[in-house]
C-alpha cells in the first residue's frame, strides 16, 4: 500500500507484528510514557569446591558487599533514561558494579548482564579445612578474588498471543487472564575468577595451624565461555483483577571451554563432560490499575563450572521493588473512557 511516511510506518508495522496480541488475555499498552522509582538489590554467591584424590571435599563460599540502589526512570515511546545511586555504604571495602539492560515484547526477549566485583568478600562458610568452622569465619573480609561474569540471553515465546513478559516485568501491557508458554532461547556467557589460594590459606592458618587447601582449591584463575540453548517455561497467574504473579525457569545446556581451547566439532565430540547445565530464574509480582501500578521482581542467573576435581558454583541476584504510572494516552486510545481500561481487570 501506499506509504505517506515510509519509515514511520514500516517502524509500525514491525511493532505490530511483534507485539501482536489476543487481546481478551493481554491488554496493550494505552500510553506513550512511564514514570517509575525503584529500589535494586544486587546479590552475589560463589562456591568453590575441591576434591583431592582420596575423594575428601573442601569448600569455601564467598559473597562481595550487598549492594543497594535507589534512582528514577523516564520512558518515552520505548525510549528511556534512568539513573541510581546507592544507599547503603560499603564499609568493607567491596565494589561490585553492574550493568543490566533488558527488552520484552510479546513474542522475544533480550537480557544483557555484566558484574564486575572485587575488594574484599564476605568469607560466608567453610567446610573440609582442618581445624577451621563457620564460627571461626563469622565477619571475616578479605581480599580473596575478583570476578567478571557477562551473560547475553535471547528467547522466543511460543504462546506470544495469551502470555505476556512485559506485563510483569516491563509493565507496558496487562495480563488479563492466566496462561502460560514455552521458551526457547541461546545464550553466550563469558566468565573469569581470579582467585588468591595463597593469602586464603596464609588466613586460615591463623586459625589452626594444620590448615590448609587441596590442590584442587590451588587455582591462580578461571576463564571460560559458553554457548548454550535453553528451554524453559513462564507462567502468569492472575487470581483477581489487577493482580499478576509470574514465574519462569529457563534452564540452559551449554558448552564451557576456557580461553585459548578451540572451539570445533572435534573439541566437542572429545570433550563430552564439558557440555554442563546454567539457569536463569524468574519472579514477578505486580498490581496495577491500568494507570499507576507497584511491584516486585527478581532474576536469578546461575552458573555451574566443573573441570576435573574442581567445582565453581556462581549464582547472581537482581530484586527490584518499584511504583511508578503511566502518562499521555496515545492516539489509537484518546477516544476511549477512561473507566473502559480498567473494568477489563
Amino acid at each position: 500500500r501506499h506509504r505517506e511516511h515510509f519509515v514511520w510506518d514500516l517502524l509500525n508495522d514491525v511493532s505490530t507484528l511483534f507485539n501482536t496480541v489476543d487481546t481478551t488475555y493481554v491488554q496493550r499498552n494505552r500510553y506513550a510514557g512511564q514514570v517509575q522509582l525503584y529500589n535494586t538489590h544486587f546479590l552475589q554467591l560463589i562456591r568453590l569446591q575441591g576434591t583431592d584424590a582420596e575423594g575428601k571435599s573442601q569448600a569455601l563460599t564467598f559473597s562481595p558487599a550487598h549492594t543497594v540502589k535507589i534512582g528514577p526512570y523516564i520512558s518515552w515511546h520505548g525510549l528511556t533514561l534512568g539513573y541510581s545511586f546507592g544507599v547503603v555504604p560499603d564499609h568493607y571495602g567491596s565494589h561490585s558494579s553492574e550493568w543490566t539492560v533488558a527488552a520484552y515484547n510479546s513474542k522475544v526477549g533480550f537480557d544483557f548482564s555484566y558484574v564486575s566485583s572485587k575488594g574484599n568478600f564476605n568469607l560466608l562458610s567453610v567446610s573440609g579445612i582442618e581445624g577451621v568452622d563457620n564460627a571461626q569465619i563469622r565477619n571475616v573480609r578479605f581480599q580473596a578474588m575478583h570476578t567478571h561474569t557477562l551473560a547475553v540471553n535471547a528467547y522466543y515465546v511460543f504462546n506470544y498471543r495469551h502470555f505476556s513478559y512485559p506485563a510483569a516485568f516491563s509493565l507496558s501491557t496487562v495480563q488479563l487472564r492466566s496462561a502460560g508458554s514455552w521458551l526457547l532461547g541461546a545464550r553466550y556467557d563469558n566468565q573469569a575468577l581470579h582467585f588468591d589460594a595463597q593469602k586464603t590459606e596464609a588466613f586460615f592458618k591463623t586459625i589452626s595451624p594444620q590448615a590448609q587447601l587441596n590442590e584442587a582449591l590451588r587455582i591462580d584463575k578461571i576463564k571460560y565461555r559458553q554457548f548454550a540453548v535453553s528451554l524453559g517455561y513462564a507462567y502468569n497467574w492472575v487470581p483477581w483483577r489487577g493482580w499478576l504473579l509470574c514465574a519462569s525457569a529457563a534452564p540452559a545446556l551449554g558448552y564451557k571451554y576456557q580461553r585459548g581451547e578451540t572451539f570445533s566439532t572435534q573439541t566437542l565430540r572429545r570433550n563430552i563432560e564439558n557440555f554442563q547445565f546454567d539457569c536463569i530464574f524468574r519472579l514477578g509480582l505486580v498490581r496495577t490499575n491500568g494507570i499507576y501500578y507497584a511491584g516486585l521482581s527478581t532474576v536469578s542467573y546461575l552458573y555451574d563450572y566443573r573441570l576435573d576435581n574442581f567445582r565453581l558454583l556462581n549464582s547472581i541476584h537482581y530484586i527490584q521493588l518499584y511504583v511508578g504510572f503511566n502518562f499521555s494516552r496515545l492516539p489509537l486510545f484518546r477516544g476511549e473512557k477512561r473507566g473502559a481500561a480498567n473494568t477489563l481487570y
